[in-house]
């Protein structure tokens, strides 16, 4: 699954454009997603952004609220979405307890990430 950071900035940069006949850089798009970027309804956030207007060639600013960060946001979140649903499909139902226990790293992740507990919760047996 090729779709992180990147590719949402990506889609916010050329939601912009394509809606607003706006060309922002890839740190404004970066920007917009951390601060009012989600993939819910319920959030009512703006931001003002500034980038060249593709019509007149001037630097120009709007407001852009958080629906459509999410609206544009929507494509990468489906595919992320979609990839997680498919590894709980194909998880063997000895393991699918991940959704009401947590999920427990391995030894080699827990040492790399210096974790000495299970991210969510506690494990089953122990005190």
């Amino acid at each position: 699954m090729r779709v992180a950071g990147d590719k949402m900035d990506e889609a916010i940069l050329q939601y912009v454009k394509r809606k607003y006949n706006l060309l922002i850089g890839e740190p404004t798009a970066e920007h917009i997603k951390v601060a009012i970027g989600n993939a819910f309804p319920g959030f009512s956030e703006t931001a003002e952004i500034k980038g060249l207007d593709m019509v007149s060639g001037v630097p120009k600013a709007l407001t852009l609220h958080s629906d459509e960060v999410r609206e544009a946001l929507s494509e990468p979140v489906r595919i992320i979405v979609d990839a997680v649903k498919s590894v709980f499909e194909e998880t063997p139902p000895e393991l699918a307890e991940i959704s009401t226990t947590g999920a427990l790293y391995s030894p080699a992740a827990a040492r790399c990430c210096a974790i000495s507990t299970p991210c969510c919760g506690k494990r089953r047996g122990s005190p």
